[in-house]
């Protein structure tokens, strides 16, 4: 079975082996990760904030900011 294990092992570093590189490049690159992530987190905040206000307003409380 020695020679199935290493077409098996040939085959999976042919199919996975790019992204196991790219798990790795971003798993060491946490300031690229925060900056694609970026763009989202702000999207996010903006619609939380406007939906936390609207809440607020119908509740009749005081802002938090």
């Amino acid at each position: 079975y020695g020679h199935a294990k290493k077409d098996f092992i040939d085959e999976h570093e042919r199919v996975f082996g790019a992204y196991r590189e790219k798990y790795e490049y971003y798993n060491n690159s946490h300031d690229e990760v925060k900056k694609c992530l970026q763009n989202g987190y702000e999207k996010a905040n903006f619609y939380a904030d406007s939906v936390t206000k609207r809440a607020r307003e119908a509740l009749g409380l005081k802002s938090y900011k």
